[in-house]
């Protein structure tokens, strides 16, 4: 049976390793002790760096859905109360140079890439906005020329292009593992 879903990519998460091992984490390997205890510990160690006493450690990576932590926790909790099928995700990237690296993902199951404008809808609801280059200095235009077709263009492709690059639509059959659109 398929199970599809989508993945919001929210942001690249940074924190230290504090002692994990150095390597990529492939959940693939996760039968094995030692891997499933790497694996463990890194989850607990990314657990512990988000929590808020502890966001001293924590760092966004480059080109980001959300601008702080504070935006991707509030986003999180609305879309887990609000659209049906919402699950925080922490998918594990690799250990390197003492920093554990991974991403951040709203993980909608249930989703099909048809239901994409309606998601998109969904997550809007309380005025949220995705971060991307140059939104300020695009909104800054449009506060001094609001009916600009050339600026109200640019805006809405630039924010369409935020959107396709951080949603990503997944189908997951058991006969053949994963198929990516």
């Amino acid at each position: 049976m398929a199970e599809a879903y989508a993945d919001l990519k929210l942001y690249f998460g940074i924190v230290s390793a504090d002692g994990c091992r150095e390597g990529r984490f492939d959940v693939s390997k996760l039968d094995n002790e030692y891997f499933q205890r790497r694996f463990n510990k890194a989850m607990d160690t990314v657990t512990m760096y988000l929590q808020p006493a502890f966001h001293f450690g924590f760092r966004i990576g480059s080109n980001p859905f959300v601008s702080t932590r504070e935006e991707a926790d509030f986003l999180i909790a609305y879309c887990v109360a609000n659209v049906e099928g919402a699950n925080p995700v922490i998918s594990l990237y690799d250990c390197i140079h003492g920093k554990i690296r991974f991403h951040q993902l709203l993980r909608f199951n249930g989703w099909i890439r048809e239901r994409e404008k309606e998601l998109i809808e969904k997550i809007k609801g309380p005025g949220f906005k995705p971060k991307f280059y140059k939104r300020e200095e695009l909104e800054m235009h449009l506060r001094v020329d609001p009916n600009s077709k050339y600026l109200i263009k640019r805006f809405q492709d630039a924010e369409e292009e935020k959107w396709k690059e951080s949603l990503s639509w997944v189908i997951n059959n058991s006969l053949n593992n994963l198929d990516t659109n």
